[in-house]
Protein backbone atom coordinates (compact mmCIF):
# COMPACT_ATOMS: atom_id res chain seq x y z
CA UNK A 1 0.00 0.00 0.00
CA UNK A 2 1.29 3.56 -0.66
CA UNK A 3 1.94 6.35 1.38
CA UNK A 4 -0.55 8.25 0.00
CA UNK A 5 -3.28 5.29 0.11
CA UNK A 6 -2.23 4.88 3.57
CA UNK A 7 -3.09 8.37 4.69
CA UNK A 8 -6.23 9.13 2.78
CA UNK A 9 -7.17 5.27 4.93
CA UNK A 10 -6.18 6.51 8.64
CA UNK A 11 -7.65 10.18 7.50
CA UNK A 12 -11.13 8.15 6.97
CA UNK A 13 -10.74 6.66 9.79
CA UNK A 14 -10.04 9.05 11.55
CA UNK A 15 -12.71 11.30 10.63
CA UNK A 16 -15.16 8.82 11.25
CA UNK A 17 -14.12 7.98 14.84
CA UNK A 18 -14.32 11.81 15.47
CA UNK A 19 -17.99 11.95 13.85
CA UNK A 20 -18.95 8.88 15.90
CA UNK A 21 -18.11 10.71 19.49
CA UNK A 22 -20.38 13.64 18.77
CA UNK A 23 -22.82 11.87 20.45
CA UNK A 24 -20.54 11.85 23.67
CA UNK A 25 -20.45 15.73 23.62
CA UNK A 26 -23.56 17.21 22.58
CA UNK A 27 -24.96 17.44 25.63
CA UNK A 28 -22.81 17.84 29.34
CA UNK A 29 -23.12 14.71 30.84
CA UNK A 30 -23.23 11.30 28.64
CA UNK A 31 -26.95 9.52 29.14
CA UNK A 32 -26.78 5.96 29.51
CA UNK A 33 -28.22 4.61 32.38
CA UNK A 34 -26.63 1.80 34.53
CA UNK A 35 -23.34 4.04 33.81
CA UNK A 36 -24.25 6.38 36.06
CA UNK A 37 -24.09 4.20 39.11
CA UNK A 38 -20.71 2.98 37.50
CA UNK A 39 -19.25 6.45 37.68
CA UNK A 40 -20.86 7.12 41.04
CA UNK A 41 -19.23 4.24 42.91
CA UNK A 42 -16.07 4.63 40.93
CA UNK A 43 -16.28 7.88 43.15
CA UNK A 44 -17.29 5.80 46.07
CA UNK A 45 -14.70 3.85 45.88
CA UNK A 46 -11.64 6.46 46.21
CA UNK A 47 -14.23 7.51 49.42
CA UNK A 48 -13.43 4.66 50.90
CA UNK A 49 -9.76 4.53 49.97
CA UNK A 50 -9.63 7.80 51.59
CA UNK A 51 -12.20 6.98 54.64
CA UNK A 52 -13.08 3.78 55.23
CA UNK A 53 -16.46 2.91 57.24
CA UNK A 54 -17.31 -0.18 58.49
CA UNK A 55 -19.90 -2.56 56.96
CA UNK A 56 -18.54 -1.32 53.14
CA UNK A 57 -15.71 -2.51 51.44
CA UNK A 58 -13.85 -2.46 47.94
CA UNK A 59 -13.47 -6.28 47.17
CA UNK A 60 -11.51 -8.02 44.16
CA UNK A 61 -13.55 -9.82 41.44
CA UNK A 62 -11.68 -11.54 37.76
CA UNK A 63 -14.55 -10.14 35.95
CA UNK A 64 -17.02 -7.40 35.07
CA UNK A 65 -14.49 -4.93 36.27
CA UNK A 66 -12.60 -3.80 33.35
CA UNK A 67 -14.01 -0.91 32.59
CA UNK A 68 -15.02 0.33 36.57
CA UNK A 69 -10.77 -0.28 37.11
CA UNK A 70 -10.50 2.53 34.13
CA UNK A 71 -12.97 4.75 35.40
CA UNK A 72 -11.83 4.43 38.90
CA UNK A 73 -7.96 5.55 37.55
CA UNK A 74 -8.85 8.46 35.35
CA UNK A 75 -11.37 9.99 38.13
CA UNK A 76 -8.08 10.16 40.57
CA UNK A 77 -6.25 12.28 37.79
CA UNK A 78 -9.32 13.95 35.62
CA UNK A 79 -12.49 14.14 38.11
CA UNK A 80 -15.46 12.34 36.66
CA UNK A 81 -16.68 14.22 34.12
CA UNK A 82 -13.86 13.78 31.97
CA UNK A 83 -13.17 10.05 33.66
CA UNK A 84 -16.63 9.43 31.74
CA UNK A 85 -15.89 11.08 28.75
CA UNK A 86 -12.72 8.91 27.54
CA UNK A 87 -13.84 6.18 29.11
CA UNK A 88 -16.80 5.61 26.94
CA UNK A 89 -15.42 7.10 24.05
CA UNK A 90 -12.64 4.10 23.99
CA UNK A 91 -15.22 1.89 24.80
CA UNK A 92 -17.76 3.20 21.76
CA UNK A 93 -14.60 3.22 19.54
CA UNK A 94 -13.63 -0.61 20.61
CA UNK A 95 -17.08 -1.74 20.00
CA UNK A 96 -17.28 0.52 16.40
CA UNK A 97 -13.97 -1.07 14.89
CA UNK A 98 -14.55 -4.56 16.29
CA UNK A 99 -17.36 -4.90 14.38
CA UNK A 100 -16.11 -3.94 11.44
CA UNK A 101 -13.26 -5.61 11.69
CA UNK A 102 -15.75 -8.72 12.03
CA UNK A 103 -17.66 -7.67 9.46
CA UNK A 104 -15.39 -7.46 6.81
CA UNK A 105 -13.37 -10.46 7.91
CA UNK A 106 -17.01 -12.36 7.30
CA UNK A 107 -17.69 -10.92 4.01
CA UNK A 108 -14.47 -10.52 2.71
CA UNK A 109 -14.82 -6.69 1.86
CA UNK A 110 -14.82 -3.94 3.93
CA UNK A 111 -18.15 -2.85 4.71
CA UNK A 112 -18.36 0.73 4.16
CA UNK A 113 -21.94 0.75 3.52
CA UNK A 114 -23.11 -0.42 6.91
CA UNK A 115 -21.40 2.41 8.73
CA UNK A 116 -24.30 4.01 9.42
CA UNK A 117 -25.53 0.84 10.96
CA UNK A 118 -22.75 -0.29 13.07
CA UNK A 119 -23.33 3.90 14.35
CA UNK A 120 -27.10 2.67 14.89
CA UNK A 121 -26.33 -0.33 17.09
CA UNK A 122 -23.24 1.03 19.20
CA UNK A 123 -25.43 3.82 21.03
CA UNK A 124 -28.38 1.02 20.87
CA UNK A 125 -30.06 -0.77 23.63
CA UNK A 126 -26.80 -2.20 25.51
CA UNK A 127 -25.06 1.57 25.50
CA UNK A 128 -28.20 3.23 26.90
CA UNK A 129 -28.42 0.51 29.10
CA UNK A 130 -25.07 1.40 30.02
CA UNK A 131 -23.68 -2.10 30.32
CA UNK A 132 -19.99 -0.84 29.25
CA UNK A 133 -18.17 -4.21 30.46
CA UNK A 134 -20.42 -6.45 28.32
CA UNK A 135 -20.30 -4.18 25.35
CA UNK A 136 -16.24 -3.70 25.91
CA UNK A 137 -16.32 -7.58 26.11
CA UNK A 138 -18.16 -7.62 22.98
CA UNK A 139 -16.02 -5.38 20.65
CA UNK A 140 -12.80 -6.87 22.01
CA UNK A 141 -14.06 -10.39 21.09
CA UNK A 142 -15.54 -9.47 16.97
CA UNK A 143 -11.85 -8.29 16.66
CA UNK A 144 -10.41 -11.44 18.14
CA UNK A 145 -12.51 -13.28 15.76
CA UNK A 146 -11.45 -11.17 12.89
CA UNK A 147 -7.78 -11.48 13.74
CA UNK A 148 -7.65 -15.10 14.42
CA UNK A 149 -9.04 -15.44 10.67
CA UNK A 150 -5.20 -14.25 9.89
CA UNK A 151 -2.07 -16.70 9.30
CA UNK A 152 0.07 -14.54 11.58
CA UNK A 153 1.48 -15.43 14.80
CA UNK A 154 1.35 -12.03 15.97
CA UNK A 155 -2.44 -11.22 14.88
CA UNK A 156 -3.69 -14.59 16.58
CA UNK A 157 -1.20 -13.49 20.16
CA UNK A 158 -2.84 -9.84 20.14
CA UNK A 159 -6.13 -11.87 19.81
CA UNK A 160 -5.60 -13.94 22.65
CA UNK A 161 -4.13 -10.56 24.49
CA UNK A 162 -7.61 -9.73 23.73
CA UNK A 163 -9.72 -12.01 24.89
CA UNK A 164 -8.23 -12.12 28.70
CA UNK A 165 -8.79 -8.12 28.39
CA UNK A 166 -12.40 -9.16 27.57
CA UNK A 167 -12.53 -12.05 30.30
CA UNK A 168 -12.05 -8.67 32.84
CA UNK A 169 -14.56 -7.15 31.20
CA UNK A 170 -17.28 -9.38 30.91
CA UNK A 171 -17.18 -13.32 30.26
CA UNK A 172 -20.48 -13.94 28.51
CA UNK A 173 -19.19 -12.06 24.91
CA UNK A 174 -16.02 -14.63 25.13
CA UNK A 175 -18.04 -17.58 25.63
CA UNK A 176 -20.22 -16.53 22.70
CA UNK A 177 -16.66 -15.84 21.18
CA UNK A 178 -15.66 -19.14 21.94
CA UNK A 179 -18.47 -21.09 20.47
CA UNK A 180 -18.46 -19.07 17.23
CA UNK A 181 -14.85 -19.56 16.26
CA UNK A 182 -15.22 -23.82 17.70
CA UNK A 183 -18.23 -23.64 15.31
CA UNK A 184 -16.79 -22.39 12.32
CA UNK A 185 -13.58 -24.39 12.50
CA UNK A 186 -15.27 -27.49 13.08
CA UNK A 187 -17.80 -26.57 10.47
CA UNK A 188 -15.34 -25.65 7.76
CA UNK A 189 -13.95 -29.49 8.00
CA UNK A 190 -17.24 -31.32 7.24
CA UNK A 191 -19.08 -31.88 4.18
CA UNK A 192 -22.65 -30.01 3.57
CA UNK A 193 -24.25 -32.89 5.07
CA UNK A 194 -22.42 -33.63 8.29
CA UNK A 195 -22.47 -29.82 8.77
CA UNK A 196 -26.13 -30.00 8.95
CA UNK A 197 -26.05 -32.35 11.66
CA UNK A 198 -23.49 -30.30 13.66
CA UNK A 199 -26.44 -27.43 13.09
CA UNK A 200 -29.57 -29.55 14.41
CA UNK A 201 -27.05 -31.08 17.04
CA UNK A 202 -26.22 -27.49 18.13
CA UNK A 203 -30.36 -26.75 18.23
CA UNK A 204 -31.04 -29.45 20.60
CA UNK A 205 -28.10 -28.70 22.77
CA UNK A 206 -29.47 -25.04 22.75
CA UNK A 207 -32.97 -26.60 24.03
CA UNK A 208 -31.30 -28.72 26.57
CA UNK A 209 -29.57 -25.59 28.40
CA UNK A 210 -32.45 -24.07 29.91
CA UNK A 211 -34.02 -27.35 31.19
CA UNK A 212 -30.66 -27.79 33.28
CA UNK A 213 -30.68 -24.23 34.38
CA UNK A 214 -34.16 -24.79 35.78
CA UNK A 215 -33.41 -27.85 37.14
CA UNK A 216 -30.45 -26.23 39.30
CA UNK A 217 -32.42 -22.52 40.02
CA UNK A 218 -34.67 -20.09 39.01
CA UNK A 219 -35.05 -18.74 35.70
CA UNK A 220 -37.00 -16.39 33.88
CA UNK A 221 -38.42 -16.26 30.20
CA UNK A 222 -40.17 -13.39 28.41
CA UNK A 223 -42.26 -13.49 25.21
CA UNK A 224 -40.49 -10.02 24.51
CA UNK A 225 -37.69 -12.44 23.73
CA UNK A 226 -39.18 -13.17 19.98
CA UNK A 227 -39.02 -9.46 19.30
CA UNK A 228 -34.48 -9.62 20.42
CA UNK A 229 -34.13 -12.41 18.09
CA UNK A 230 -33.59 -10.73 14.96
CA UNK A 231 -31.12 -8.27 16.62
CA UNK A 232 -33.23 -4.65 15.40
CA UNK A 233 -34.22 -4.11 19.24
CA UNK A 234 -30.57 -2.64 19.64
CA UNK A 235 -32.43 0.50 17.28
CA UNK A 236 -35.31 0.22 19.87
CA UNK A 237 -34.20 2.95 22.80
CA UNK A 238 -37.06 5.27 24.41
CA UNK A 239 -40.35 5.79 22.85
CA UNK A 240 -41.89 4.24 20.39
CA UNK A 241 -40.53 6.20 17.66
CA UNK A 242 -37.39 4.57 17.42
CA UNK A 243 -39.70 1.52 16.85
CA UNK A 244 -39.68 3.09 13.03
CA UNK A 245 -35.44 2.86 12.75
CA UNK A 246 -35.71 -0.74 13.35
CA UNK A 247 -38.53 -0.97 10.88
CA UNK A 248 -36.25 0.27 8.79
CA UNK A 249 -33.21 -1.31 9.33
CA UNK A 250 -34.90 -4.63 9.03
CA UNK A 251 -36.41 -3.60 5.75
CA UNK A 252 -33.14 -3.05 4.22
CA UNK A 253 -31.45 -6.21 5.87
CA UNK A 254 -34.11 -8.41 4.56
CA UNK A 255 -34.01 -6.54 1.06
CA UNK A 256 -29.68 -7.37 1.14
CA UNK A 257 -30.67 -11.05 2.66
CA UNK A 258 -32.93 -12.11 -0.32
CA UNK A 259 -30.19 -10.46 -3.06
CA UNK A 260 -27.76 -12.99 -1.09
CA UNK A 261 -29.49 -15.87 -1.57
CA UNK A 262 -30.53 -15.34 -4.90
CA UNK A 263 -26.86 -14.58 -5.81
CA UNK A 264 -25.27 -17.49 -3.84
CA UNK A 265 -28.04 -19.88 -4.13
CA UNK A 266 -30.28 -21.45 -1.21
CA UNK A 267 -28.05 -24.09 -0.65
CA UNK A 268 -25.00 -22.63 -0.47
CA UNK A 269 -26.34 -19.92 1.17
CA UNK A 270 -27.40 -22.03 4.28
CA UNK A 271 -24.34 -24.17 4.20
CA UNK A 272 -22.47 -21.21 5.23
CA UNK A 273 -20.82 -21.44 8.69
CA UNK A 274 -21.57 -17.86 9.70
CA UNK A 275 -25.13 -18.58 8.42
CA UNK A 276 -25.49 -21.55 10.57
CA UNK A 277 -24.35 -19.21 13.75
CA UNK A 278 -26.62 -16.61 12.91
CA UNK A 279 -29.38 -18.73 13.44
CA UNK A 280 -28.34 -20.47 16.47
CA UNK A 281 -27.76 -17.04 18.20
CA UNK A 282 -31.33 -16.40 17.04
CA UNK A 283 -32.34 -19.57 18.55
CA UNK A 284 -29.85 -19.25 21.80
CA UNK A 285 -32.18 -15.12 22.10
CA UNK A 286 -35.51 -17.37 21.53
CA UNK A 287 -34.79 -20.18 23.82
CA UNK A 288 -32.41 -19.69 26.66
CA UNK A 289 -34.04 -17.78 30.15
CA UNK A 290 -33.21 -14.19 30.15
CA UNK A 291 -32.62 -14.00 33.82
CA UNK A 292 -31.50 -16.72 35.91
CA UNK A 293 -32.13 -16.09 40.51
CA UNK A 294 -28.84 -16.58 42.13
CA UNK A 295 -29.68 -17.74 45.43
CA UNK A 296 -26.06 -16.81 47.24
CA UNK A 297 -26.20 -13.39 47.67
CA UNK A 298 -29.64 -13.46 46.56
CA UNK A 299 -29.05 -11.43 42.82
CA UNK A 300 -30.46 -11.70 39.56
CA UNK A 301 -28.68 -11.96 36.17
CA UNK A 302 -30.81 -10.16 34.18
CA UNK A 303 -30.96 -8.99 30.63
CA UNK A 304 -29.00 -12.39 29.22
CA UNK A 305 -31.42 -12.29 25.89
CA UNK A 306 -31.28 -8.52 25.64
CA UNK A 307 -27.68 -8.35 25.41
CA UNK A 308 -27.28 -11.57 22.97
CA UNK A 309 -29.24 -9.87 20.81
CA UNK A 310 -26.56 -7.01 20.10
CA UNK A 311 -24.09 -10.01 19.01
CA UNK A 312 -26.83 -11.36 17.07
CA UNK A 313 -27.38 -8.23 15.19
CA UNK A 314 -23.68 -8.05 14.20
CA UNK A 315 -23.88 -11.24 12.95
CA UNK A 316 -26.77 -10.86 10.81
CA UNK A 317 -25.07 -7.75 8.79
CA UNK A 318 -22.12 -9.75 8.70
CA UNK A 319 -24.19 -12.46 6.66
CA UNK A 320 -25.51 -9.95 4.67
CA UNK A 321 -21.99 -7.68 4.31
CA UNK A 322 -21.03 -8.66 0.78
CA UNK A 323 -24.19 -7.52 -0.67
CA UNK A 324 -23.36 -4.75 -3.31
CA UNK A 325 -26.24 -1.69 -2.38
CA UNK A 326 -27.88 0.62 -4.67
CA UNK A 327 -27.51 3.72 -4.16
CA UNK A 328 -31.05 4.05 -3.04
CA UNK A 329 -30.28 1.71 -0.28
CA UNK A 330 -27.38 3.84 0.90
CA UNK A 331 -29.75 6.38 1.11
CA UNK A 332 -32.22 4.42 2.85
CA UNK A 333 -29.93 3.86 5.84
CA UNK A 334 -28.18 6.59 5.98
CA UNK A 335 -31.55 8.40 6.46
CA UNK A 336 -32.41 6.14 8.96
CA UNK A 337 -29.24 6.74 11.29
CA UNK A 338 -29.76 10.68 11.03
CA UNK A 339 -33.83 9.70 12.19
CA UNK A 340 -32.29 7.49 14.80
CA UNK A 341 -29.28 9.88 16.16
CA UNK A 342 -32.36 12.70 16.12
CA UNK A 343 -34.25 11.21 18.25
CA UNK A 344 -31.42 10.10 20.63
CA UNK A 345 -30.41 14.24 20.83
CA UNK A 346 -34.01 14.98 21.80
CA UNK A 347 -34.16 12.27 24.40
CA UNK A 348 -30.84 13.13 26.06
CA UNK A 349 -31.19 17.02 26.08
CA UNK A 350 -34.77 16.57 28.58
CA UNK A 351 -32.83 13.76 30.55
CA UNK A 352 -30.22 16.34 31.18
CA UNK A 353 -32.33 19.05 31.89
CA UNK A 354 -33.70 16.55 34.75
CA UNK A 355 -30.21 15.76 36.31
CA UNK A 356 -29.37 19.38 35.97
CA UNK A 357 -32.47 20.26 38.04
CA UNK A 358 -31.95 17.54 40.43
CA UNK A 359 -28.49 18.56 41.01
CA UNK A 360 -29.49 22.16 42.20
CA UNK A 361 -32.32 20.52 44.51
CA UNK A 362 -29.49 18.31 46.33
CA UNK A 363 -27.48 21.69 46.62
CA UNK A 364 -29.96 22.73 48.86
CA UNK A 365 -28.73 19.81 51.35
CA UNK A 366 -26.13 20.21 53.95
CA UNK A 367 -22.95 18.00 52.67
CA UNK A 368 -22.92 14.06 53.58
CA UNK A 369 -26.80 13.37 53.56
CA UNK A 370 -28.16 9.87 52.38
CA UNK A 371 -31.08 10.65 49.95
CA UNK A 372 -33.55 8.20 48.47
CA UNK A 373 -34.66 8.27 45.02
CA UNK A 374 -38.37 7.51 44.47
CA UNK A 375 -37.47 6.62 40.37
CA UNK A 376 -40.37 7.22 38.08
CA UNK A 377 -41.64 4.79 35.96
CA UNK A 378 -42.05 5.64 32.19
CA UNK A 379 -42.94 3.20 29.22
CA UNK A 380 -39.67 2.74 28.00
CA UNK A 381 -37.75 -0.15 26.89
CA UNK A 382 -34.28 1.86 28.99
CA UNK A 383 -35.22 3.11 32.22
CA UNK A 384 -33.14 6.48 31.56
CA UNK A 385 -34.37 8.06 34.92
CA UNK A 386 -33.33 4.99 37.30
CA UNK A 387 -30.09 5.83 38.14
CA UNK A 388 -30.21 10.10 38.61
CA UNK A 389 -29.33 10.21 41.40
CA UNK A 390 -26.27 8.83 41.17
CA UNK A 391 -24.43 10.78 38.95
CA UNK A 392 -26.18 13.73 40.66
CA UNK A 393 -24.37 12.85 44.41
CA UNK A 394 -20.67 12.69 43.44
CA UNK A 395 -19.43 15.29 45.85
CA UNK A 396 -22.66 16.37 47.43
CA UNK A 397 -24.30 13.54 48.94
CA UNK A 398 -25.05 9.72 49.21
CA UNK A 399 -27.19 8.01 46.85
CA UNK A 400 -28.39 5.98 49.81
CA UNK A 401 -30.36 3.55 47.30
CA UNK A 402 -27.90 2.39 44.96
CA UNK A 403 -28.17 -0.87 44.05
CA UNK A 404 -24.82 -1.99 42.88
CA UNK A 405 -23.12 -2.82 46.64
CA UNK A 406 -26.00 -4.58 47.91
CA UNK A 407 -26.32 -7.32 44.91
CA UNK A 408 -22.29 -8.08 46.52
CA UNK A 409 -21.19 -8.81 42.94
CA UNK A 410 -19.50 -5.68 41.71
CA UNK A 411 -16.47 -4.17 43.67
CA UNK A 412 -18.15 -1.91 46.35
CA UNK A 413 -20.04 -4.38 48.66
CA UNK A 414 -22.45 -3.43 51.11
CA UNK A 415 -21.41 -6.45 54.00
CA UNK A 416 -23.77 -5.06 56.57
CA UNK A 417 -25.38 -2.06 57.71
CA UNK A 418 -23.27 1.17 57.22
CA UNK A 419 -23.63 5.03 56.58
CA UNK A 420 -23.50 5.54 53.09
CA UNK A 421 -25.76 2.72 51.53
CA UNK A 422 -28.49 0.27 52.29
CA UNK A 423 -27.38 -3.10 52.64
CA UNK A 424 -30.44 -5.13 51.91
CA UNK A 425 -31.21 -5.40 48.27
CA UNK A 426 -35.31 -5.97 48.94
CA UNK A 427 -34.73 -2.28 50.44
CA UNK A 428 -33.51 -0.90 47.60
CA UNK A 429 -36.07 -2.30 45.39
CA UNK A 430 -39.17 -0.76 47.91
CA UNK A 431 -36.70 2.34 47.77
CA UNK A 432 -36.97 3.19 44.00
CA UNK A 433 -40.99 2.62 44.20
CA UNK A 434 -41.37 4.41 46.78
CA UNK A 435 -42.69 1.82 49.15
CA UNK A 436 -39.72 2.16 51.77
CA UNK A 437 -40.03 2.59 55.69
CA UNK A 438 -37.08 4.10 57.40
CA UNK A 439 -35.66 2.21 59.57
CA UNK A 440 -33.95 3.29 63.01
CA UNK A 441 -30.43 3.21 61.34
CA UNK A 442 -31.23 4.96 57.96
CA UNK A 443 -32.32 7.80 60.06
CA UNK A 444 -31.88 10.82 58.81
CA UNK A 445 -32.63 10.62 55.39
CA UNK A 446 -33.92 12.53 52.45
CA UNK A 447 -36.40 11.15 49.67
CA UNK A 448 -36.30 13.03 46.27
CA UNK A 449 -39.47 12.50 44.07
CA UNK A 450 -40.42 12.80 40.39
CA UNK A 451 -43.79 14.73 40.33
CA UNK A 452 -45.96 15.39 36.88
CA UNK A 453 -44.19 17.75 35.11
CA UNK A 454 -40.66 16.64 36.06
CA UNK A 455 -40.96 19.08 39.51
CA UNK A 456 -38.96 17.51 41.77
CA UNK A 457 -39.62 17.44 45.58
CA UNK A 458 -37.77 16.87 48.05
CA UNK A 459 -38.34 15.54 51.75
CA UNK A 460 -36.93 15.70 54.66
CA UNK A 461 -34.84 14.69 56.63
CA UNK A 462 -37.09 11.63 57.29
CA UNK A 463 -36.87 9.69 60.93
CA UNK A 464 -37.97 6.15 61.80
CA UNK A 465 -41.58 5.20 60.51
CA UNK A 466 -41.91 7.72 58.02
CA UNK A 467 -42.49 6.37 53.94
CA UNK A 468 -39.58 7.63 51.74
CA UNK A 469 -42.12 8.81 49.34
CA UNK A 470 -42.13 12.77 49.47
CA UNK A 471 -46.31 14.11 48.91
CA UNK A 472 -46.43 15.65 45.09
CA UNK A 473 -48.47 18.79 45.54
CA UNK A 474 -51.46 17.56 43.39
CA UNK A 475 -51.98 15.03 45.72
CA UNK A 476 -54.44 15.21 48.59
CA UNK A 477 -52.82 14.19 52.37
Amino acid sequence: MSSPELRWRMARVLGVSAALLVPLFWVPRIMAGDLLSHVYNAWLSLELKRQPVPGLVTAWQYSNVLVDWVLTGLMEVLGPVWAERLTVAVCVLVFFWGAFAFLAEVSGRAPTHLIPVLAVLAYGWVFHMGFFNFYASLGMCLLALALLRRRSGWARGLALGLGGLAVLAHPHPVLAAVCFAGYRALAERLTPRRRAGLFSLSVVGLAVVPLVLRRLTRTMWDPEQFFNALGVDQAWVFGRAFGWVSLGLLGVWGVWLVRRIREEGGRAFVERPEVQLYALGVVAVVALPTAVVMPDPPVVLSFIAERLSLWVAVVGWAVVGAVVPRRSEVVLVSAVAVLFFGLLLREHRALYRMEKDMGQVLEQLPPGQRVVWVAPLRDERVPALLHLIDRACIGRCYSYANYEPPTRVFRVRATGPNPWVMHRYEDVVAALQGEYVVQAQDAPVWALRACSGGRLVLGGPLREGELARPRCPSERP
